[in-house]
């Protein structure tokens, strides 16, 4: 299914990703993505269409979705924003990049107002976020570190594999930390052998593989329990 096409923020093409508020059906705070970063929208005016797009990171999303960061303050924690009014179509909207000072914020949600979830398919969404959150976390503290790695190499696939599997978040920081330790502590030896991308992947692999084991028990757990219960 193609997304709906939003917004084009300075040569980027930001789509729908998930609907956070809606009035009458009408999208009045939501996410866009670019494919690699993600924008948090507020519309501003619901009869002349003006919105406020703000590039936003993993960890501020997140917390204003799990209710450890306001609404407010989400929308105001970058140095700028993206001013835009409708066009007839999106190529023709009217987009100005703005410094912070300049939001209108006697259109921003209530100071202190906090989101909350209002339905399954959001709270999947907001667990979704998490789980990229923890995995983006650990990998930027992991190779930022100064351990030195091949540039080549592509560090998100692992992540991407784990975020399809329906994983408690507490299990999934455990497996990336345990992860991030282990090619820690055999990278020494895989540049004597010339071979750390081989034991990232057989890592990364055996990693997945407990995973889905660990899956397949928690599925058998609540059959059981809703058996037990019946």
């Amino acid at each position: 299914m193609n997304k709906e096409l939003c917004f084009i923020i300075e040569g980027e093409n930001l789509y729908m990703e998930q609907i956070l508020v809606d009035y009458e059906n009408v999208p009045i705070f939501y996410v866009c993505s670019n494919g690699e970063k993600e924008y948090l929208v507020l519309r501003r005016d619901l009869d002349q269409e003006l919105y406020i797009v703000v590039e936003i990171s993993l960890k501020n999303l997140s917390d204003m979705l799990q209710g450890r960061l306001s609404m407010r303050e989400a929308l105001m924690r970058e140095d700028g924003f993206w001013a835009v009014a409708a066009g007839e179509d999106v190529e023709e909207d009217e987009v100005i990049r703005k410094e912070m000072p300049e939001m209108p914020v006697e259109d921003l949600p209530y100071e202190g107002a906090y989101y909350q979830v209002a339905d399954q398919e959001t709270e999947t969404y907001v667990q979704k976020i998490e789980k990229r959150r923890l995995g983006s976390d650990t990998w930027e503290s992991f190779w930022k570190s100064g351990r030195s790695v091949p540039e080549d190499t592509e560090y998100n696939w692992l992540a991407a594999n784990l975020l399809e599997l329906e994983i408690p978040d507490t299990v999934f920081e455990e497996y990336v930390t345990m992860f991030s330790n282990f090619v820690s502590s055999v990278q020494a030896k895989s540049r004597k052998q010339g071979s750390f991308v081989g034991i990232y992947e057989g890592s990364g692999e055996h990693t997945i593989q407990k995973f889905e084991n660990l899956e397949k028990i928690c599925e058998k757990a609540v059959i059981e329990d809703l058996t037990d219960a019946a």
